[in-house]
């Protein structure tokens, strides 16, 4: 409110206004619009069976690489790890998180 009266005598205020609240709005929807695809499709891919096993830890699970001086390696799926780090960034954002995701 005080950058409103301190600028309330430039005669384009109100319009600089206008557009900024619209600018915000689109972004919101947009926003919210990509978070509705991006779990819609997360939850379709967890159903599917065969597309499941993409996101599931198989195999040996850490190992160590002793041509790297005996460091140990950690074998996750690289789509499940894309799946955390995606859904850690979408909780941050305050968007919530289908219970199955």
């Amino acid at each position: 409110m005080a950058a409103k009266s301190l600028f309330a005598d430039l005669p384009s205020l109100q319009k600089l206004v206008t557009v900024a609240n619209d600018l915000r709005t689109n972004i919101s929807s947009y926003e919210r619009g990509r978070y509705e695809d991006w779990q819609r499709g997360i939850l379709s891919v967890l159903k599917d069976p065969n597309q499941q096993k993409k996101y599931q830890m198989t195999g040996q699970l850490m190992e160590f690489d002793f041509e790297a001086g005996g460091l140990l390696k950690v074998n996750y799926s690289e789509k499940l790890v894309t799946l955390v780090k995606d859904a850690r960034a979408i909780g941050e954002h305050g968007f919530p998180l289908d219970k199955n995701i």
